[in-house]
This record gives structure tokens, sequence and C-alpha cells, in this order.
């Protein structure tokens, strides 16, 4: 609780910033990852999905 009575959620879009990533690119991708989050309820985070075998 921030303060008595008030309560308050929070979600957040994670994205990967890597040597070739262009900001707009990345703030794309985590803008897109916060809705995500935002829909599937209060509370979550989304991040980046790996494949099998990315390193």
């Amino acid at each position: 609780m921030i303060a008595t009575g008030i309560k308050t959620t929070v979600s957040f879009g994670i994205a990967e910033v890597g040597m070739d990533s262009r900001r707009t690119g990345v703030l794309s991708d985590a803008d897109l990852r916060l809705y995500q989050a935002k829909n599937k309820g209060r509370n979550c985070v989304v991040g980046l999905q790996r494949k099998s075998g990315a390193d």
C-alpha cells in the first residue's frame, strides 16, 4: 500500500537490448509487452520468450 486506503497495481513489459538493437524497436517491443501484461491482469510482467537453442 502506498498510503492508507490507497492500493496500487503494476505491470511491466520487458524487452531485450542487444548490440544491434535500435532504440525504437526496443521501445516498441517493451510497449507491446506492457499491453500484453495489462491484458493478462494486474501485477503482471511479460518479457521476451526465447526460442530454445537461441543464445
